[in-house]
This record gives structure tokens, sequence and C-alpha cells, in this order.
């Protein structure tokens, strides 16, 4: 029997920090595969000298396959009040995962400006209640948009987007005590830097070391995007023997795939064009050419032809 365990990681990030972008990739990689469970908490760290130059390189230095970097900053730092706001009273809803995506991909993929309400409303809005599709309407232009019979007002403010106020604040008490405990959670740690990876072991690693954190915990549970898991045999000695799990590279398992699939040009078991006699692979093979016929009755060329008009014993009804 084989047990396995999932380590619980909790993640302080801000939605203005770039190494915290990076953070949210790995959270995603690690929540998708199985590997950790990810607690991600937003925070703000508030007003922080402009240095973009220098999270660039060092993001760009930590930065493994497969994630994805901005060109450019944002043209403009948006206020994160609304935005974690919105994270607090997804959790209630269950999008919290989806939602935090959606914020870091407007803000630095998108390059927009989430200081407002209204606009923090509109990405949840596209998840709660995304816009059905238009080509049903063009199928069938006469018939109405599909309705939502959902006659809980509740139900419909939150899934319109009102989890947020109109001052950026959460709708409920709920969510409000979420954005506290989490700031006030951050501001006790020994440094307040984003992210912060409270570690299986509860060490806290922040900024840099946080990231590295993180991928040694994908490179233990085999999440990372250049490798992948490979099951190999014990040797043909033992046929029966256990199979043994182990970690290699993407390139590694490239190799031992071609070399375990032979080139067809040096099998023995396969016949090329060259050696047929007939062009149009209609005649024997030359490396048959000692064999007996595979088909039972007289040699070829040698068959009684049937004559027109013959009927056949299998098929009497069948006439040539």
């Amino acid at each position: 029997m084989i047990w396995e365990f999932t380590v619980n990681v909790v993640v302080y990030g801000d939605f203005n920090c770039l190494l915290c972008y990076l953070a949210s990739q790995r959270a995603d990689q690690l929540a998708g595969t199985g590997a950790a469970g990810i607690e991600w908490r937003a925070v703000e760290r508030g007003a922080v000298p402009a240095r973009w130059e220098q999270e660039v390189t060092q993001a760009k230095a930590l930065t493994l396959p497969g994630e994805r970097l901005p060109a450019a900053p944002p043209p403009a730092l948006s206020s994160t009040v609304a935005a974690v706001a919105a994270y607090a009273e997804a959790i209630t809803d269950g999008i919290q995962d989806e939602l935090r995506r959606r914020l870091f991909d407007a803000i630095w993929a998108r390059r927009q400006n989430l200081s407002s309400a209204y606009d923090v409303r509109r990405v949840v809005t596209a998840i709660t209640w995304p816009t059905p599709q238009v080509r049903f309407h063009l199928a069938s232009p006469d018939l109405p948009v599909p309705l939502l019979h959902d006659p809980n007002p509740a139900r419909i403010v939150r899934r319109s987007g009102g989890t947020v106020t109109l001052y950026g604040g959460p709708l409920t008490s709920t969510g409000y005590r979420r954005c506290r405990d989490w700031q006030e959670q951050w501001l006790a740690l020994p440094r307040q830097v984003t992210p912060a990876v409270v570690g299986p072991d509860g060490t806290v690693h922040g900024g840099a070391d946080g990231l590295r954190c993180l991928a040694a915990i994908m490179a233990a549970a085999g999440a990372l995007t250049g490798r992948k898991r490979a099951a190999r045999p014990e040797p043909r000695g033992t046929p029966d023997g256990p199979v043994v799990l182990q970690f290699c590279p993407a390139e590694q398992a490239e190799q031992d795939s071609a070399e375990l699939a032979e080139p067809l040009a040096n099998r023995e078991d396969v016949t090329h064009a060259e050696e047929v006699d007939d062009p149009a692979y209609g005649g024997r093979l030359r490396d048959q050419a000692d064999r007996p016929a595979a088909h039972s009755g007289p040699p070829l060329g040698q068959q009684e032809r049937a004559q027109a008009g013959a009927v056949h014993e299998r098929d009497p009804g069948q006439v040539e």
C-alpha cells in the first residue's frame, strides 16, 4: 500500500507584487497536481518605492520554465483594497483560486487599473455570471437570452459582483474578518515582505526565499514543468519485480523513449519497399522466396478460372 501525503502551505501575497505573481502561478501548479494544499491570504503591503528594474531582475532569475512574466510594468499602481475584499468574499462562494488568477492577470498581463470597485466587480461577474455564448443567439435570434431562475436576492447580488461595496470593502462581516485577520497575521511575521510562504514545517520564507520554497515543494512532488515522473521497471531478469518510480528530466525521458523505439530501418522484422519484386507490391518478398506459399490449394497461376455463368458452391444464388 502506498500512502500519499499532501502538504499544506500558507502564502501571504499582494496583487501589486511581481514576485507574488510568480508565486500565484506556482500555487496553481501545486494545487492543480494535488501536490500541496495552498491557502492564499491576500494582504496589502502599502506604498513601496518604485523598484521595477530590481524586481524584474530578481524575478527573471527565479522564473521556472512555463511561467509568465510581464513585458512592462502596469501604467499605474492599483489600489488593492477592492481586490482583497473581493478575494475574501470569493472564499464563501468557492471561486477564490479562479478570482486570484484573474486579478493577477488583469493587473500584470492586461495592465489594467483595478483601483475602482466597479472594475473589480466586472472581474467577479465574469466568473459568477459569465456572458452566454453568442453562437446560440446567432442560431436562433428570435429566442431570448437564457434567464437565471434564482429567486434569492442575496445570491443575485453576489453573482452580479456585489460582494464588493461601492467603497471597496467586503460585503459581509465574514469577509471583513478575513481581511483583518490576514493583515494582522502578516504584520506579526518577522519580516513584512511579499510573498511570505509558511512552509509545512512552520518556517516563514519571505520574498525570493518564498519562491525557492515553492519550487522545492514542486520538485519534491514532481510538479515542475520541465520534469515528469517516469516509471522504470526492474531488469528483465525479474519480470515480476516491483516498479520503481523516480523523477527524471524531460530531456532524459525523451532520450529513453528514442532508445526504446528502435528505428524501423534497423529492425529485421520489417520489410522495406526495396525488398519487393513487383513495384506495385503484388509480388512475393525476396526474404520469403524460399518459404512455402502461405495459401492453401494449387500454386499461384495454376488455379482454374471459373467459367462464365458457373454457379459457386458456397452461394448457389451468386453467378459470375
